[in-house]
């Protein structure tokens, strides 16, 4: 066999395009396909072996899914420990750890100084993460693994209304207790109450005049100076009695604030006063 004419020109070898082999352009080209990240393919159209791995749903392994952060918040005093569960999740799984998550920070998120007001905002972050969770259809297939159970929603859970009812209670106790006691603008001359002290009024309660009580009401004055003497109540004590003489163990007394001054008489001793006194003196 004769060799080829030697007028023949060379082989030609195709030649990459300029600056595919720099260093730099390599580098430059993996960092933006790394922030491009993948190609988003509807998963409807991909099946067995052609189907990515990473959009799959962490727990259970079904499509579709999204990637999702709860944040928890745990108040402890003067101490708060803040996590967070990140990952990609179906409709269920994710559901279930929005539920789980909202639910522990309404019971344990308030318990701190620092915590309580950090609180907020995770309950607003998982909120704004269940709205845009919402957008995740269905999930389709046979699981990998146990999906969980999303359960009742946060609104019918139990739980959730707990430090609420709380709150509500010790304010209606507060109210109540408070409503008990008779203040300085309800009082009216002729009332007989229970003192709890001698040098305030706020805490004064109302008692039947034909039993035990620490004093009645002989009458109330505009505010004075605090330096003024028992006799501003005189001529409030001599209507009452009906007389300007005191009756034997009845000793006057009045008791001053911003408002006004209350003139009552009570027993000397301390003791119990029983029956009305009004007009004792006629």
């Amino acid at each position: 066999m004769s060799d080829p004419p030697s007028s023949f020109p060379p082989p030609q070898v195709p030649q990459p395009a300029p600056g595919w082999a720099d260093p730099e352009y390599v580098t430059r080209a993996a960092e933006a396909a790394a922030a491009a990240g993948p190609i988003p393919v509807n998963p409807g159209s991909l099946s067995g072996d052609m189907m990515p791995v990473h959009w799959a749903c962490d727990v259970c392994g079904r499509l579709p899914s999204r990637r999702l952060s709860v944040r928890r918040q745990t108040g402890m005093l003067y101490l708060r420990r803040t996590s967070t569960d990140s990952g990609r999740f179906c409709k269920d799984c994710g559901r279930a750890k929005l539920r789980k998550g909202i639910v522990h920070n309404l019971l344990f998120g308030w318990w701190g100084i620092f915590s309580f007001f950090v609180n907020f905002a995770a309950l607003l972050d998982n909120w704004k993460e269940s709205r845009w969770f919402r957008e995740v259809g269905e999930p389709v297939g046979n699981p990998d693994h146990r999906p969980l159970k999303p359960g009742l929603p946060v609104w019918l859970r139990p739980q959730a209304y707990l430090v609420p009812a709380i709150i509500i209670g010790l304010s209606t106790a507060a109210i109540v207790k408070e409503t008990a006691h008779t203040s300085v603008i309800a009082l009216n001359t002729g009332d007989c109450i229970d003192l709890r002290s001698r040098t305030t009024i706020a805490d004064a309660t109302n008692a039947p005049c034909n039993g035990p009580h620490d004093a009645e009401v002989a009458g109330k004055i505009p505010p004075i100076p605090l330096t003024l003497d028992d006799a501003s109540c005189n001529s409030a004590n001599n209507a009452y009695f009906g007389s300007s003489a005191m009756p034997d163990g009845i000793a006057p007394l009045q008791i001053k604030n911003a408002i006004d001054t209350t003139c009552l008489v009570a027993n000397s001793d301390g003791s119990k006063l029983v029956g009305s006194h009004r007009g004792a003196g006629r």
